[in-house]
């Protein structure tokens, strides 16, 4: 058991990691996805769903994107990175 020292030390330093990530996170401008990133798809197909999240193999000039298992080019803007 933790002396209650132990405990506020720990809040204290999950708070720290926690103000650091959010600082981290910038909404302004969303990640670029290249290949080899891994991604999650929005709009996933129920049957593949159970697959994610996805490796990108290769990006078109169009936006369209290839993932790994998945026929069918996606539209870069139903992916986010995982």
């Amino acid at each position: 058991m933790l002396t209650k020292e132990e405990q506020n030390r720990i809040y204290e330093i999950k708070s720290i990691a926690t103000e650091e990530k959010n600082q981290n996170i910038t909404t302004d401008e969303p990640a670029s996805i290249k290949v080899g990133d891994i991604v999650v798809w929005d709009n996933c197909y129920p049957h593949l769903s159970s697959w994610q999240p996805f490796r990108v193999q290769r990006i078109e000039v169009n936006g369209s994107v290839k993932l790994e298992n998945v026929i069918n080019l996606i539209p870069i803007e139903e992916l986010k990175l995982a």
